[in-house]
């Protein structure tokens, strides 16, 4: 398959054509404001010959998707359309275009939206955007939508007046390979990244991790953000897959058979022991059963509530209950047959830098702008 016949001025006409008043789902200042993409043009590829599937959940699936695609597809509209509901009580949505698959071309990926990029606002004042370089090639071609959309959308919300004033936004491109949103995770609480790398990222390596390390430094440059590196394992290929934090709290939930055994250590000392918090009270572990519906991709919306895998099951509710937030449960199950939930349909486009965090800073958890 190529994967640069997709370029950016192809991308710039979609965007030109976009009906803003109907694609923007706005709900208010000081809430997180996520782009995401209705997966119409979802699906799961067929295994590389040379590379096979992209990651194990794709692997496992393909056949089921093969067997009947179209009602694949229209279950994992329905699906994705009762998340943008549940995100919308809380959250502003912006519905990026969708980019129209080709004979030569298939965008199945591309409602992974958190993938093509980062954004955050540093402490300089500066709204930097990182456009990924990503080493599952197949996706090379969303990075130039995400491209065309952040040109235009500062404008499209600031003449609506949904924002006071233009960001000053600078865009760059990361030189190394790195996933974006989802594979750089930002923790509320303590005011820093944790992000996943393996040693060398590559499509035959997708199904173990998709970044590499040395995109770390970049991010905490451009962002002023501290980043601790985390070695992923297969499964969990990118972080989301397996460390979900509580934002407002120091939880953590983990899949531990996705993170190199040596990075759990080095894990602990940078989310609890430096805080004086013992791992044994505030690591929440969880069951294979929630692991593999990815209940660690879930996500936090705003004024103590949390988007959840409702195949992740009762018990991974009350312990997200126990963690002092409120689960919303929400079928996901067809986008997590290609290894993707609710973390991964969305990329927040007005993060702000805490340094200290939420740890430091209590009194700003009701007034979280991302």
């Amino acid at each position: 398959m190529s994967t640069n016949m997709f370029g950016i001025e192809q991308a710039r006409r979609i965007i030109a054509d976009t009906d803003w008043n109907k694609n923007i789902l706005w709900k208010g200042e000081g809430r997180f404001t996520f782009a995401m993409v209705e997966p119409t043009n979802f699906g799961i590829a067929a295994p590389d010959p040379k590379n096979g599937s992209a990651n194990t959940k794709e692997a496992e699936y393909y056949k089921e998707y093969q067997a009947d695609p179209e009602s694949f597809v229209e279950k994992t509209v329905a699906d994705w359309h009762k998340a943008v509901k549940a995100m919308n009580e809380e959250a502003n949505i912006i519905i990026v275009p969708t980019i129209p698959n080709t004979d030569t071309e298939k965008f199945y990926d591309q409602v992974f939206m958190a993938d093509a990029s980062l954004s955050m606002q540093n402490d300089k004042g500066a709204l930097v955007t990182m456009f990924s370089k990503f080493s599952n090639t197949e996706r090379i071609p969303e990075v130039n939508m995400h491209k065309a959309f952040l040109e235009v959308i500062d404008d499209e919300l600031l003449k609506r007046g949904y924002l006071e004033e233009k960001p000053k936004r600078i865009f760059a491109d990361m030189p190394h390979y790195f996933e974006g949103t989802g594979d750089c995770r930002y923790d509320y609480y303590r005011g820093v990244f944790f992000a996943g790398y393996i040693d060398k990222p590559c499509r035959a390596n997708a199904h173990k991790g998709r970044s590499d390390i040395r995109s770390h430094d970049v991010v905490a440059n451009w962002t002023g953000a501290p980043i601790n590196s985390i070695k992923t394992e297969s499964p969990c290929f990118h972080i989301d897959t397996s460390t979900l934090f509580a934002c407002e709290t120091p939880y953590v939930f983990m899949d531990k058979n996705g993170i190199d055994k040596r990075s759990v250590e080095k894990f602990n000392n940078a989310a609890f022991r430096k805080y004086g918090l013992k791992p044994a009270e505030y690591v929440i572990e969880l069951s294979p059963e929630e692991a593999d519906n990815f209940a660690a991709n879930s996500l936090y919306i705003g004024n103590h509530k949390m988007v959840v895998p409702i195949e992740a099951g009762k018990d991974f509710s009350e312990k997200v209950r126990n963690a002092g937030l409120t689960p919303i449960e929400i079928p996901i199950a067809y986008l997590v047959k290609a290894g993707g939930a609710f973390n991964c349909i969305k990329n927040p486009l007005y993060r702000k830098h805490i340094p200290g965090g939420f740890a430091a800073h209590p009194e700003l958890i009701p007034g979280i702008s991302a």
